[in-house]
């Protein structure tokens, strides 16, 4: 009886996940996790009548043609490195359709925190868009027990594979194929041997209609050796190198802060009380601002002390009179520096890798390239702590003296500065509303439209104020306002009358009135 019960709730078998884990203190434990599959975990289209419905996140088999790359009406599969390299690019209304397996989601999750948030906003605060997360590995057909020795980029692949095979049987009497779009040109070639409709992403966008715009957002600037021909850069010590470092006390864990007099210094707090100073491009390693890094201090004969000199990046470009070519060409790590004195010296270390990087969007301008009609151009964040970030979009001419917003994809060792792209423009620089919009951006104010959720916990328009019997009649006192004149909606009024020799009387009247607890707004 126990048995049919468990199968009448969906459930169709029990597996038993073993995983090996090292402790700090060298140790190997074993964890065992009972995992329960399930037949009752729908495929997530609105039509198909073998699966039970989902509420919001549904598929349709009635979507017209968006890419002419695939001719018929078709439900994307998007592979991890689609997912966190151009997760920005899914904000666009054309994408529709989309499937995120369990196993990919999770990997994101891991790989790239704000990728991760970003496309969870996206999925369930917008239901319309149809994106459905596909729960793979609860599912008794999709579901893969580990191999032994199997790298978990090979279990990506057999997972989206399996997840491709599984929804191409399931929708075969249906009119809709499923369709895997992924970030690379590699990882088509291996998913290519096994399943036939794969496609890269920028296959799939070069088939869409009035497609510039994501053009230029996917064009991720290709990296490229600097004119001396040689590595700029120290490579990263690998993750196990670092994690052993710090336990052993070879290495510290610190937040990099770039010094806002001198654009090629920065410093780190290692301990509590113990700063340690960063002097030069190569010690910094393509460390940015607020980044989770890993140092090392250096030996003591190498200790140096801060320049006392103001160095802005927009100052030496307008000496310069080039923002690209002749910038390129003076390293300051190669400058004369005077020789500091022994007890000027204070303790320096270099980077040698990073944990975490703190990368977001960015708020700035183009700056005007050397060559004319160059689709390759640096990006001046508004930020002045944040280095140049070179781009590649066909729109250069069309974004100068425009505000707009940049990401950062990547630094490679050969790059003097970070690689990124276009995500969108702003307006004009100096109107009022566009530089309004870049500091709430830059101080990540929330200032989007209000959701529908926030609309149900008011009173609907037009609001009159209801005549209740434990109201205070205040007309005959003296009223204020902390708004300033010609303001149309006074939201702070209050009066302040003395009450006895050393006691006041204060009563505001606020917005508050309307903001009930524990609802959206409050």
């Amino acid at each position: 009886m126990l048995e049919l019960n468990v199968k009448q709730s969906g459930i169709s078998k029990r597996v038993l996940n073993v995983l090996y884990r090292k402790t700090k203190s060298g140790k190997i434990v074993k964890r065992v996790h009972e995992q329960y599959l399930r037949n009752d975990i729908g495929c997530g289209l609105d039509s198909c009548k073998n699966c039970q419905p989902v509420e919001g996140h549904s598929l349709t088999n009635l979507v017209v043609q968006i890419s002419s790359t695939v001719p018929t009406n078709h439900a994307i599969i998007l592979d991890s490195s689609a997912l966190i390299r151009f997760h920005h690019l899914f904000d666009n209304l054309k994408f529709t359709n989309i499937i995120i397996t369990q196993t990919v989601w999770g990997d994101v999750k891991r790989s790239s925190p704000p990728s991760y948030k970003s496309m969870y906003t996206l999925c369930y605060d917008s239901p319309d868009r149809k994106i459905y997360v596909f729960m793979d590995d609860f599912h008794y057909e999709t579901h893969l027990d580990r191999i032994a020795g199997e790298s978990e980029e090979e279990r990506l692949t057999r997972s989206l594979i399996t997840c491709a095979k599984f929804y191409e049987n399931h929708w075969k009497q249906l009119s809709i194929i499923p369709i895997i779009v992924c970030g690379t040109n590699v990882t088509k070639e291996q998913l290519k041997k096994q399943f036939e409709n794969v496609f890269t992403l920028q296959e799939y966008i070069e088939g869409m209609e009035d497609n510039t715009d994501l053009l230029d957002k996917l064009a991720v600037y290709n990296a490229e050796c600097d004119a001396r021909g040689r590595i700029l850069f120290p490579e990263y010590l690998a993750h196990d190198m670092i994690q052993n470092g710090i336990r052993s006390g070879k290495f510290k864990k610190a937040t990099f802060q770039v010094s806002r007099e001198n654009y090629t210094e920065a410093y780190v707090h290692v301990d509590e009380g113990t700063t340690w100073f960063i002097q030069g491009r190569i010690n910094m390693n393509r460390a940015v601002n607020g980044d989770t890094v890993a140092v090392e201090l250096l030996p003591e004969s190498e200790w140096t002390c801060p320049q006392k000199v103001i160095r802005l990046r927009d100052v030496e470009e307008i000496e310069m009179k080039d923002a690209v070519d002749k910038e390129e060409d003076k390293d300051e790590d190669e400058i004369q520096r005077k020789k500091p004195r022994m007890e000027d010296k204070i303790p320096s270390a270099r980077v040698v890798g990073v944990i975490k990087r703190n990368w977001r969007q960015y708020c700035g301008m183009i700056l005007q390239p050397a060559v004319k009609d160059s689709t390759r151009v640096l990006f001046a964040a508004a930020e002045r702590l944040i280095p140049r970030i070179r781009i590649e979009t066909r729109q250069a001419e069309h974004l100068k003296g425009k505000r707009i917003i940049v990401a950062i994809d990547s630094w490679p060792r050969d790059s003097r500065y970070p690689i990124g792209h276009y995500v969108r423009s702003i307006g004009i620089a100096g109107d009022r509303e566009t530089e309004n919009e870049v500091l709430l951006l830059e101080h990540d104010v929330p200032h989007g439209p209000f959701s529908d959720a926030v609309y149900a916990c008011l009173p609907e328009v037009p609001w009159h104020v209801p005549n209740e019997s434990h109201r205070k009649d205040l007309r005959s006192l003296t009223i204020c306002s902390v708004d300033p004149p010609g303001c149309t909606d006074i939201d702070d009024a209050f009066h302040c009358i003395q009450t006895a020799s050393d006691r006041y009387e204060v009563i505001i009247s606020s917005f508050f009135f309307l903001i009930f607890h524990f609802s959206v707004l409050f």
